[in-house]
C-alpha cells in the first residue's frame, strides 16, 4: 500500500508530512462495517414480521451491542496510521497519538515475521522496543525520515 505524502523522487525532499496504513485495513473496515450493519437488517426483517415488536427483547439487545461493537471496531480501524514528520515519527489510534521524537529513535528495522509479512519496530534509545502496524515494504522510506531528521 502507498503512502499518503509521498516523496518527490526526482528531487530527493521529503515531504512536510507522510502517512503510512497498517496491511489489511480496507479489508477490515469493510468487514467491520458489513458486521455492523447486518444485526440492523435482521432486527429491521424481524420486525416486519412480528405481531408484537418488543423493543428490548434479548435478540434485539444482542443485535444492538453487535452493532455497536462493530462500529467502533470500524472506527478504530479507520484511525490507526503512523505519520512522520520534522518533530518525529507519531503512531495514531483510536483514543490517543504517541509522538517518538526522531532524537529518540535508535533505529526502524524490521521485526520478526508474522505470517507472510514481516512487520517493523522501532527501537529507541533507552526505551523499550515498539511494535508498529506496517510491514517492511517502508522500511526505506521510514530510515530516509529519520536520517534527514537526526542529521
Amino acid at each position: 500500500m502507498q503512502p499518503t505524502g509521498g516523496t518527490n523522487h526526482s528531487s530527493g525532499a521529503l515531504p512536510p508530512r507522510q502517512t503510512w496504513h497498517p496491511v489489511h485495513r480496507r479489508l477490515l473496515i469493510s468487514i467491520c462495517a458489513a458486521a455492523a450493519l447486518l444485526p440492523l437488517v435482521s432486527i429491521t426483517l424481524r420486525w416486519s414480521a412480528a405481531d408484537e415488536r418488543g423493543l428490548w427483547d434479548l435478540t434485539t439487545l444482542l443485535s444492538v451491542g453487535q452493532t455497536v461493537a462493530f462500529t467502533i471496531l470500524t472506527w478504530i480501524h479507520t484511525r490507526t496510521r503512523i505519520d512522520a514528520d520534522t518533530e518525529g515519527l507519531h503512531l495514531v489510534d483510536a483514543f490517543r497519538t504517541v509522538t517518538y521524537p526522531w532524537e529518540d529513535i535508535a533505529e526502524i528495522r524490521p521485526s520478526i515475521a508474522k505470517g507472510k509479512r514481516t512487520y517493523l519496530v522501532l527501537v529507541r534509545r533507552n526505551h523499550p522496543i515498539i511494535d508498529l502496524p506496517i510491514t517492511e515494504e517502508h522500511l526505506d522510506e521510514l530510515r530516509r525520515w529519520h536520517q534527514a531528521a537526526t542529521t
